[in-house]
């Protein structure tokens, strides 16, 4: 992802803001000073945020390829922790279904300006998966049933044909998706059809 300056990255790892400083992550052709300011995502870092509140901690998260993955498990796994524990107290009678995030990219989404070749494989699979294992742990510590998409969106996602899920969206905002120039809330979220993608492995797991 190309990220220069003090650009924001919001929903990296389970719906948590984050916001970069310092030099980005490219994997795209670029020249001259550029391409010397800009590293790949994994080794560049971004600037803290308390993950309850969104306030800046005034700390640097060091190199994303630590970071990510200790920030999955130790702050994303336990919050869903609590919100399946809460939900288990007020509906005791429900059975809970878990659904995880597939691989984002297809073709190591070379259709996203800024998605390198050595930056596809760490999201699709180190982060992806570190993400579905530990969401699937904390399914299981509570009896809730954790349900994997991965399949449903071989080759349909982002890059994949047919799509499933937005790459970066500039155009088409609802009111509240106001944040222009940043790119829309819908980027790296699922299409219509990607949500029927869902809808069919939580359907086979019902």
């Amino acid at each position: 992802m190309a990220l220069r300056g003090r650009e924001e990255l919001s929903g990296f790892v389970g719906g948590e803001g984050f916001e970069a400083s310092g030099p980005g992550c490219a994997g795209t052709e670029v020249a001259g000073d550029v391409a010397r300011d800009l590293k790949l995502c994994q080794n560049a870092e971004i600037e803290k945020r308390d993950p309850d509140t969104g306030d800046k901690t005034g700390e640097m998260s060091g190199p994303l390829k630590d970071f990510v993955p200790d920030g999955i498990t130790n702050q994303v796994k336990p919050r869903i922790v609590k919100v399946l524990n809460e939900i288990k107290a007020r509906a005791p009678q429900a059975k809970i279904y878990l659904v995880g995030y597939p691989p984002v990219l297809s073709g190591n989404g070379q259709c996203i300006p800024g998605i390198g070749t050595e930056e596809a494989p760490w999201l699709n699979d180190e982060v992806a998966p570190k993400l579905s294992q530990e969401m699937k742990a904390a399914a299981t510590s509570v009896g809730a049933t954790f349900v994997d998409p991965a399949p449903d969106f071989q080759g349909k996602a982002i890059c994949g044909d047919p799509e499933s899920i937005n790459g970066i969206v500039l155009t088409g905002r609802s009111e509240a998706d106001n944040d222009s120039p940043n790119p829309s809330m819908k980027s790296f979220h699922p299409k219509i059809s990607g949500a029927r993608l869902y809808a069919n492995a939580l359907e086979r797991a019902l």
